[in-house]
């Protein structure tokens, strides 16, 4: 961890600015190096400063946290992104946490998880609320299960199967996936249809839609 943690604070909302910033300038070890009113004063304030720590808000004029966020991870991949926010939704927390997102603090636990919150993540940890405690959980229930999943697929079909699935996903014809794998039609039709058995996928048009929603597995 660094011996002085330089922050960026970013939030539309001038009292909660004043308050971050008084917050981390009384705790010992860090060090508040610009403040944003909006998005794009953060992404001008962070590469010139370049802070070890963003707190941002989700909910910002000109660009949203989450746009912000992915634009800072792009930009300045070793900067740590802590999202501080009243605005629960777990579909924001969960594309927070696909961007890179390292903390989410609830601002209503300011006086009691901002500093530990700081220090956790600049140490390279993650560190959520326990308010969010339940979307951490649905998401690691998700995960596990995609896992499973792709376990179950991966363990039912054979690697050539399994490169045909991941040409079926990317829309190819099985003329394409034959020139593709110097096979011919027949072969990858007698594929198709061993698949489907495998997988238990019936309907016209059904393997293409398996392979259309499970394409990241096939990947």
């Amino acid at each position: 961890m660094p011996e002085n943690i330089k922050i960026l604070i970013a939030d539309d909302h001038p009292v909660m600015r004043l308050g971050l910033s008084h917050l981390i300038k009384n705790e010992p070890g860090m060090q508040v190096v610009g403040i944003a009113a909006n998005g794009t004063e953060a992404i001008q304030i962070a590469k010139t400063t370049h802070p070890d720590l963003i707190i941002l808000d989700i909910d910002m004029p000109e660009m949203d946290g989450l746009s912000l966020a992915h634009h800072l991870k792009e930009e300045l991949p070793q900067l740590k992104i802590v999202i501080f926010t009243a605005y629960h939704n777990e579909e924001a927390f969960n594309k927070a946490i696909d961007v890179g997102v390292q903390g989410f603090i609830s601002k209503e636990n300011v006086f009691d998880e901002l500093s530990e919150g700081i220090r956790q993540v600049a140490q390279g940890r993650n560190y959520f609320s326990s308010v969010f405690s339940d979307y951490l959980l649905n998401r690691i229930k998700h995960d596990d299960k995609n896992r499973r999943s792709k376990q179950s697929i991966a363990e039912q079909l054979t690697p050539a199967e399994m490169r045909i699935m991941a040409l079926i996903a990317n829309m190819k014809t099985s003329q394409e996936i034959a020139d593709a794998l110097f096979i011919s039609v027949k072969t990858v039709e007698n594929h198709r249809t061993n698949i489907c058995k495998k997988l238990n996928i019936k309907g016209k048009n059904s393997l293409l839609k398996f392979a259309l929603n499970n394409k990241h597995q096939f990947e």
